[in-house]
């Protein structure tokens, strides 16, 4: 089983705080019938006393629960080698962490890879809009070849309307409303579960995830009327992992998953069609 770990902590934290996160640095245990993948959401940066959001531990409780459940919808019992696989994800509440920028999370980046980190989610909210930053772990040490550079990260921002009368606590629920619903969550989620799973050899899920993320991709897309330049390349990304993951296994001869039959071909991509 893979577990994903959501860290989300507090804000005013200082820099040198940073590393302060016990629950990302414990390793993840690990078990041949199953894979936990850990997003982290560190800390939400929010106007000061504005009801129900001056609280940083019930902001932490309230996002994190909807945080888990939109990444409910990524966990599976995929058909692997002679086995099933179950996967899932776990999020982790990190009240020591508040990045301001992509480079802050530099220093623990890879030891919370090691340890079953696959993202790491903050972000700020200023009454007129919420932009989330998401490090999605295995990109942001490694790069992901001639697309994206290591040390990348993805942002996305949800426009915030307030409603007519007003409903009390109207923001916290505008806050866990997006992060219960985001699909690049759910895609900048997925295509870390990809990577991770192909790290671990597990060709057949991480074929399904680069599968998964591209749909969402291609969601969004279609959502929005477009997608950033950043997405765009994200996207190439997965739609080359997609084909290579094919010959990896075809090529690994510990492998005896469902791409061995012939007419997954290399090549063949999400949809069916060789490139």
């Amino acid at each position: 089983m893979f577990v994903f770990t959501l860290l989300l902590g507090c804000t005013g934290q200082a820099y040198a705080d940073l590393a302060g996160c016990d629950a990302a640095l414990r390793p993840t245990p690990k078990s041949s019938g199953s894979m936990t993948f850990i997003l982290a959401l560190d800390g939400i940066s929010v106007p000061e006393s504005v009801p129900g959001l001056e609280d940083p531990w019930i902001l932490a409780r309230g996002l994190t629960f909807k945080v888990a459940t939109n990444l409910e919808a990524l966990e599976h019992d995929q058909l692997g080698t002679g086995n099933f696989v179950k996967t899932r994800f776990q999020v982790v509440a990190c009240p020591q962490r508040q990045p301001h920028q992509a480079g802050d999370i530099e220093n623990e980046a890879g030891l919370f890879l090691d340890n079953g980190v696959v993202l790491e989610l903050w972000g700020s909210f200023d009454l007129d809009e919420a932009v989330f930053s998401h490090a999605i772990l295995p990109i942001y040490v490694r790069g992901a070849g001639e697309e994206i550079r290591p040390g990348k990260v993805f942002d996305f921002a949800f426009p915030y309307k307030t409603t007519t009368p007003v409903v009390p606590h109207s923001e916290l629920r505008f806050l866990k409303t997006i992060l219960a619903k985001s699909l690049p969550l759910r895609a900048y989620a997925a295509v870390g579960a990809a990577a991770i799973a192909l790290d671990e050899r597990k060709y057949d899920l991480a074929r399904r995830y680069y599968c998964d993320s591209r749909q969402i991709m291609l969601d969004i897309e279609s959502e929005q009327g477009g997608l950033s330049s950043s997405d765009r390349d994200l996207l190439g990304h997965i739609e080359r992992m997609s084909r290579k993951v094919i010959t990896l296994a075809k090529n690994d001869a510990d492998y005896h998953g469902v791409m061995v039959i012939e007419w997954l071909l290399p090549g063949t991509g999400c949809g069916g069609s060789s490139s």
